[in-house]
């Protein structure tokens, strides 16, 4: 027994009725696009009051965390570099562990504004 006959299909309010045989081809109104049914469509208006203090913040707080990858990365290298040569067992392992953690993080960052934009692109409808 499949999981859509056991418990059966849930469909948004918006959503048409799915019927057999139907062409989901785009132009044939099989699928519908963003903008109707689960997915509402997203009209982002960035002349909208705080909007720039907004765009401020979120873009300080971008450049605060890159800035602490990057501490993060160099304290990670030292660590990785002079830890054995101090006498600390596993500092290679912790240092490895802090630069690919620094690392990554900051792709994380960098990465954030364009999924965003590609989220808004996806699901604008248009």
């Amino acid at each position: 027994m499949s999981f859509a006959s056991r418990w059966g299909v849930v469909a948004a309010p918006a959503d048409p009725p799915a019927t057999a045989g139907a062409d989901p081809s785009p132009g044939s109104g099989g699928a519908p696009s963003g903008g109707s049914g689960l997915v509402p469509a997203v009209v982002p208006d960035m002349t909208s009051a705080g909007m720039a203090g907004f765009t401020d913040l979120t873009n300080t707080v971008a450049g605060w965390t890159l800035l602490g990858c990057l501490v993060g990365f160099v304290v990670s290298v030292f660590v990785f570099v002079l830890g054995p040569a101090l006498g600390l067992r596993h500092a290679r392992q912790y240092g490895a562990i802090g630069m690919i953690g620094a690392v990554g993080g900051a792709a994380l960052v960098a990465m954030a504004a364009g999924v965003i934009n590609l989220a808004y692109t996806m699901f604008s409808g248009g």
